[in-house]
């Protein structure tokens, strides 16, 4: 679920739901976190960014820590 809205015209919303098709990791030097996860979202409007995977598109990843009812990225 994404918990905030990254593309609003491309229907990639607070709220909306995907599914994971594929995590990537960066190299150098490999994180504790993936770097991007690819996820199918069936009100995204966008271009596909896996070939032959409609809907596809990277949603990046952020640590977040809520304190006293701020979230600081």
């Amino acid at each position: 679920m994404l918990r905030q809205n990254l593309w609003v015209h491309k229907g990639k919303v607070n709220g909306s739901i995907g599914t994971v098709q594929r995590i990537i990791y960066s190299d150098n030097p490999p994180p504790l976190l993936p770097s991007v996860v690819m996820c199918v979202f069936q009100g995204y409007t966008g271009p596909a960014f896996i070939q032959g995977v409609p809907n596809s598109v990277p949603s990046p990843v952020s640590s977040a820590r809520r304190q006293n009812d701020t979230v600081w990225y």
